[in-house]
């Protein structure tokens, strides 16, 4: 059976292959980017490139390798959203220096490693409750989507 990561792998080697040097950072993210946390099947890609806003610099590309283009967001930092060829992956794309791909992933990823150590504790009889006490100034930030 392929893990998590190397479809992850294996779908950024071909992302790379098609668009080259216009990629500037991809990266693994959401609940299958984390070992051992229960996670939907699909994997979630997150690739930054130079401007999502010029589509033909990148979707024809795409769409030869068979990405297929499903969501468009341009009020959201030029957000698109790419469906796998063989994968069930959603491949976001933001542009260089999107406030949201610095904070979500942070946000993300500190919030499923807690998820986890919480259940983790919760299962070894080590808490009672699943959201032990924060103490004050140590909880990150709510995701602020369309800021």
């Amino acid at each position: 059976m392929t893990t998590d990561d190397e479809l992850s792998a294996r779908e950024a080697a071909r992302i790379r292959s098609v668009l080259g040097e216009r990629v500037v950072r991809l990266e693994h993210a959401g609940s299958t980017s984390v070992p051992g946390l229960p996670a939907k099947p699909i994997i979630d890609v997150v690739l930054e490139l130079p401007d999502t806003a010029d589509e033909a610099a990148y979707v024809p590309a795409m769409q030869a390798a068979g990405y297929v283009l499903r969501i468009r967001e341009p009020e959201w930092f030029e957000h698109r959203l790419f469906k796998g060829p063989d994968t069930a992956i959603n491949l976001h794309v933001f542009g260089v220096g999107a406030q949201c791909i610095e904070r979500d992933a942070c946000h993300v990823r500190v919030g499923l490693g807690l998820r986890l150590q919480r259940a983790r504790r919760v299962a070894d009889g080590g808490v009672r409750h699943a959201h032990p006490p924060v103490e004050p100034g140590t909880a990150p930030e709510a995701p602020q989507h369309g800021d």
